[in-house]
C-alpha cells in the first residue's frame, strides 16, 4: 500500500488541475453572452448549445489532464508497490473532484447570466417561451456520462499500473530464481562456496546455443 504522503501528493496534484478547470469553466460564458445585443433577436437556444459544447470540451480536457497527472505523480514518487486498495483510494479522490453536479450548477449560473445581460439592456426574457429543458437535459446527460467515462478511463490507467507493478515483481522473482539455479552452493575450504564449475558449464552451453 502506498504511503499517506504519496496519497496527499496525488490529491494535491488533482486539486491543482481542478482549480484550473473551474477557472476555465468560469470564463466560458463570456463569449456566448456577447452574442446578446440590444434590440436584436436573441438566439437563446443556440447560445446555450454553444455553452454546453464548450463546457463539454473543457470537461473532456480536464479528464485527460487528471489521468495524466495521476500517472506522472505515481512515476515521479517512484512508488514500489501499488494495490487494488490504493486504486480505490485514488478513485475516491477522483470522485471528489469530478462531480456532475458542478456542470449542472454552471448551467444554472449561465441562465442567470443570460437574464442579467438582457436586463442590462432594459429588456426582459420569459424562459417559458423557449425549450430550455432541452439544453438543460443534454447538459445533465453529458455531465453524468462524461464524469463516469473519466472515472472508467482513470480506473483502466490504474489497472495498467497495477499490472506493470505485478509484471516487474514477477520478473524480479524470475531473475532471482534463475540466479539461484546458477549459483549452487557447495562445501569448500571456507565452508559454503559457489559451484563455479556449474556456472561455467551453464554459460558455455548457453554460448553454444
Amino acid at each position: 500500500m502506498i504511503s499517506q504522503k504519496s496519497i496527499d501528493a496525488i490529491k494535491k496534484a488533482i486539486n491543482f488541475k481542478y482549480d484550473e478547470h473551474v477557472r476555465k469553466l468560469i470564463s466560458i460564458p463570456n463569449a456566448h453572452l456577447n452574442r446578446i445585443l440590444p434590440n436584436k433577436s436573441m438566439p437563446i437556444i443556440d447560445i446555450l448549445k454553444g455553452f454546453n459544447k464548450d463546457s463539454g470540451k473543457e470537461l473532456s480536457r480536464y479528464g485527460n489532464e487528471i489521468k495524466s497527472e495521476i500517472s506522472r505523480v505515481i512515476e515521479k514518487l517512484q512508488i514500489n508497490e501499488f494495490s487494488e486498495e490504493d486504486k480505490k483510494i485514488i478513485l475516491d479522490i477522483v470522485d471528489e473532484y469530478c462531480k456532475p453536479e458542478l456542470y449542472l450548477k454552471r448551467f444554472e449560473i449561465m441562465l442567470s447570466s443570460v437574464e442579467r445581460r438582457i436586463s442590462s439592456y432594459g429588456q426582459k426574457i420569459d424562459f417559458k417561451k423557449y425549450r430550455i429543458d432541452i439544453p438543460k437535459s443534454l447538459c445533465e446527460a453529458y455531465a453524468h456520462n462524461t464524469t463516469q467515462r473519466i472515472r472508467s478511463m482513470i480506473e483502466n490507467e490504474l489497472d495498467c499500473i497495477i499490472e506493470s507493478f505485478n509484471s516487474k515483481t514477477a520478473n524480479s522473482k524470475s531473475k532471482v530464481s534463475e540466479a539461484t539455479n546458477y549459483l549452487e552452493l557447495k562445501p569448500n575450504f571456507f565452508g559454503l562456496g559457489l559451484n563455479f564449475n556449474a556456472i561455467i558449464d551453464k554459460l558455455f552451453k548457453r554460448k553454444k546455443i
